[in-house]
Order: structure tokens, then sequence, then C-alpha cells
């Protein structure tokens, strides 16, 4: 892994510092000899291990602004910007002062929680969407800290709309009609949405992160000189950049997507891709190309006749993860394989009665395609 993502240079020398007759390592002195003083007898300097790594990760440092993602800016890029937006021009429309004058006003925000629990009335009443309402609050705490601890009404008017209108969980894909939407689109030509399908039933991974893959995040086993490794083949889906991994997850995660007949599907198709090449080869921001996914899903479905909607990409990985635990009834595998931090989360998931019962929602017609 760590040569093909470039932090190993197999040409370098590796080779440890040499030992000191009094068992101190020392460390290499100018010109490449190894000496633990310069040529006045003062020790020389050693960098910390903070200085290099702020060496090397320099040119990223700069074009990074720490204001911005402690206004949490860096996992939604312009979202609370525009949701801040609407909110004021929301807020000066009803004549009343721009929201950074009322957080400003020297009243513990009494008038602005006011002020924003009308306007999540408003969204409410204009049948809008909840995350509006959410991204409008943070963005008013995360822009004026004031604010912070202080929106009792505003919040409790967002939990009353969530009590009303509680989130649905997605419906798991069963395993025969996973199988149903592969042929489909093997039959169509559309291979690479066919092992995408396979890859997010099998890796439990979400919609952002299956359009994120590229040729180098799939390392086969076979390619991994590790001794000992299980002679079984299989592929580790590493994923860079997860719902988790800014929020205290790992930075790195990985899947290991194990069988014959998958992984040498996916080894034939993506095996002679360049390491940077997208495996969802579809043009524009992740954005569009998740929308270009859900599309071609739609299609899938309503080629085989299930309902608009009861199916989408996210239910690839609740299906996978009902599916794997109907086989092992192992909740700990189920949740290292989808990388879940609780065990609540987890059970969000698990939905063996609504898997089993997608069948009996089908029309006799789509049970038998």
């Amino acid at each position: 892994l760590a040569h093909v993502e470039g932090w190993y240079d197999p040409d370098a020398d590796h080779s440890p510092p040499p030992v000191a007759t009094d068992g101190e390592a020392k460390v290499p002195g100018p010109g490449g000899s190894a000496s633990s003083s310069d040529d006045d007898g003062a020790p020389a300097p050693v960098r910390a291990r903070g200085a290099l790594r702020r060496a090397r990760s320099a040119p990223a440092r700069a074009a990074v602004v720490l204001r911005r993602r402690a206004q949490g800016q860096g996992r939604r890029p312009g979202r609370l910007d525009a949701a801040y937006a609407e909110a004021d021009h929301w807020v000066e429309s009803r004549g009343l002062p721009p929201i950074a004058l009322l957080a400003d006003a020297g009243d513990g925000c009494s008038l602005l929680d006011r002020v924003l629990e009308e306007y999540v009335q408003g969204l409410w009443d204009s049948d809008k969407a909840l995350y509006k309402a959410k991204d409008a609050l943070h963005a008013v705490k995360f822009r004026h800290r004031v604010a912070t601890g202080a929106m009792h009404g505003a919040w409790a008017s967002v939990t009353a709309w969530q009590n009303l209108e509680p989130g649905t969980s997605r419906t798991p894909v069963a395993p025969r009609v996973c199988r149903a939407l592969v042929a489909l689109t093997l039959l169509w030509g559309w291979a690479d949405l066919a092992l995408l399908i396979l890859v997010g039933y099998e890796a439990l991974l979400r919609p952002g992160e299956l359009v994120g893959l590229r040729r180098r995040h799939l390392l086969f086993t076979s390619d991994l000189s590790v001794p000992g490794a299980p002679g079984e083949p299989g592929v580790y889906v590493v994923l860079r950049e997860t719902k988790t991994s800014t929020t205290g997850g790992a930075r790195f995660q990985s899947v290991l997507v194990e069988g014959g007949g998958v992984v040498a599907l996916l080894r034939r198709h993506w095996g002679h891709r360049g390491g940077d090449e997208y495996l969802w080869p579809h043009a524009g921001s992740r954005a569009a190309r998740v929308t270009a996914l859900r599309y071609r899903f739609a299609a899938l479905t309503d080629a085989l006749g299930i309902p608009r909607g009861l199916l989408t990409p996210a239910s690839l990985r609740a299906g996978g993860a009902t599916a794997l635990w109907r086989r092992t009834r192992d909740f700990g595998l189920v949740r290292w394989r989808g990388r879940w931090r609780s065990m609540a989360s987890l059970e969000n998931y698990i939905q063996e009665l609504p898997s089993a019962l997608l069948d009996a929602q089908l029309s006799v017609d789509a049970q038998r395609r």
C-alpha cells in the first residue's frame, strides 16, 4: 500500500542508523556520515518530527484557511455560505437588521433566536427540506460564536420538525435483486456500473465513496507479497475520503472483498486502467457524478418494474449489510466491514424484515423479471 500510494521509495536507503557503542543510535551528520556532533563538536541539530511533517505538507497547508475550516467549510464548501446568505436575505426582507447585527445586539442573542425560529417556521410552511434549516443554524453558529448555545427556540423548532417528519431508512437491496441489477447492466453494456453495484454491495460503500474510487484504490491480494496471506482471491478497497474520516475516524479506511468470481471480474475489467482513472467514468463534480449514478440506477429499477424511489444507490450499503448479517449473524464483522463507529448506527441498517418483504412489494411481472 505504501509503495502504491507513493509513500515508499524502493531505491532509497532504508537501513537503520548505526548504533554507538553505548547503545544510543547516532544521527547521520553532514555529508551523510553517521555522527552525533558537527565539526565544532556541538550536537548536530535534529529536526523534530512535527517540523518534517510540516515541511512535507507545506504546499497543501498554504491553501488551507483554519478559520474557514472552523466554520464548517471543510467538507461542505459553499453549502453553509449559501444557507447563511439565504437566511440573511429572508431576515432583511422582513425589514429587520442583518443577522450580523442581531448577533451583536448585546441581548444574549434572544432577538436573533426568535427571528431564526420564525425562519425555521417559514421553511416548514413553504415545504422546504429540513437540511436547509439545520445548515442555516450551523452557519450562524460558526460565524457568530456568541450565538453558540443561545438559539434554543430555533433548535427546538428543528427538533419538532424532525419529530413530525422522521427520516426513513433505506430499503435494502435483496440478493436476488442485486443479481438482477448486475445482469441487466451487463446486458445493456454498462459494465462499469455493474461492477460498481457489486463493489458497493459487497464492500458496503456509500454512493459518494463509490464515485470517488480510482484504479489505485483497488489492491488485489495476488499483487501483494505478504507472507502467510490467505490463498482466497480478494481485493482491498482503499477509501481515502469517507463520511467519518474527518470526524474522528481513521483517515484511510479499507475493506476486503473476497470471492473468486467478483475479484476476477474486477481484475478483468479494471485491472488495465491507469492508477488515477475513475472507476465511474463520468465527467463533472462529485455531486454531478452521484446524480448520474442515481439516474442510471433509476433506469435499471424502472426496467425491472421496481417502484420508482424504492431503491437507490444508498440501498446497496443497507442491502449488503443485511445480507452479510443474515449469512454470518456476526454484528462485529458487519460493523467492521461497514466502518460504523457505533452499534446504534449499525442497527439502522440491519433490517432483515424489510429485505425479506421487498419481493412482496413487487408486482408479479417484476418478480418474474
